[in-house]
């Protein structure tokens, strides 16, 4: 016989808030050994379903939220616990979201921001066209300032930001050496260099499902002043797994000359966080367009 495990879904806009009240969201869960488990309209942004639980090594479930006129999400796999609580945090984003970098002002960016990037113009002028280089970048800087290398954050190597090699998708530093040992022996893996012009090694982070940051080293160039630095690479793909990345990920892109849209990892990145306690909060937000009328 199974137990029951309890299921509480929680679901956040792309500016971090929880929908209004009442808010009504057809939700689907499943799992890869049984199907479909329930399906229904549910009154928000939380709420609870109970679940069988049958402890035999199935019991992690996706779930996939749909808002009519907004679009869906999906999180998984969530791991259930008999006579417990489980929590699904999911991110739902506007169909036609835009970029909104009030929290990104040069003023109140954090100092070891300001010092990496340098160059407050060029920045201002990201800024005031809300480009995706400038979302791509925050995401980067803000899942390195997550990560723990030798007890320090990894952001903390960031020395210079090369602003001629900053694109859609990634851009390109200055990074202290220190680092190199710290990526061979810690929480990252070899992956194949590549699908990186240039770069000679390519380490990937594994701590999420999706959304995880690379740095990929560019070792035969050298700074024209300070031997200490390596120049790298950094991007972060949907996904962790090296087949899904290259089918789902890499193929459409180069087939369609698009870009791993930031707004994607930014989503995907928070949600992957927030099941392992970690709060992915780069300074700025997705907000729904006004009347066609981005807001301020």
């Amino acid at each position: 016989m199974s137990d029951t495990a309890h299921l509480m879904i929680n679901v956040f806009n792309g500016e971090r808030e929880p929908f209004p009240e009442g808010t009504e969201f057809l939700v689907t869960i499943s799992d890869l050994k049984r199907g479909r488990l329930f399906r229904g309209e549910r009154g928000g942004p939380s709420f609870p379903v109970n679940l069988p639980f049958h402890d035999d090594g199935s019991d992690h479930v996706n779930v996939v939220a749909f808002l009519d006129r907004v679009g869906q999400t999906a999180l998984g796999p969530v791991k259930l616990r008999p006579k417990a609580w489980a929590a699904a945090d999911l991110m739902l984003l506007p169909n036609e979201g835009e970029l909104n970098f009030a929290q990104a002002t040069w003023r109140a960016l954090p100092e070891e921001l300001r010092a990496f990037f340098r160059e407050e113009d060029k920045y201002g002028q990201l800024l005031e066209l809300k480009e995706e280089r400038l979302a791509t970048l925050l995401n980067v800087v803000t899942a390195a300032q997550l990560i723990d290398l030798g007890g320090r954050s990894a952001f903390s190597f960031f020395e210079e930001l090369v602003w001629g090699k900053l694109m859609p998708d990634r851009f390109m530093g200055w990074v202290d050496r220190a680092i190199v040992p710290l990526l061979e022996n810690g929480p990252f893996k070899p992956s194949p260099a590549g699908l990186h012009a240039g770069a000679t090694r390519t380490f990937k982070q594994l701590q999420f499902p999706f959304a995880n940051i690379q740095f990929s080293l560019h070792e035969n160039d050298r700074h024209p002043t300070r031997p200490e630095l390596v120049l790298v690479e950094f991007d972060m793909d949907l996904y962790q797994d090296l087949l899904l990345h290259g089918l789902l990920e890499v193929l459409p892109n180069h087939a369609t000359g698009g870009k791993t849209d930031p707004r994607m990892v930014y989503m995907l990145r928070w949600m992957a966080g927030k099941q392992q306690g970690q709060n992915f909060a780069p300074p700025y937000v997705v907000r729904e367009e006004e009347a066609g009328v981005a807001r301020a």
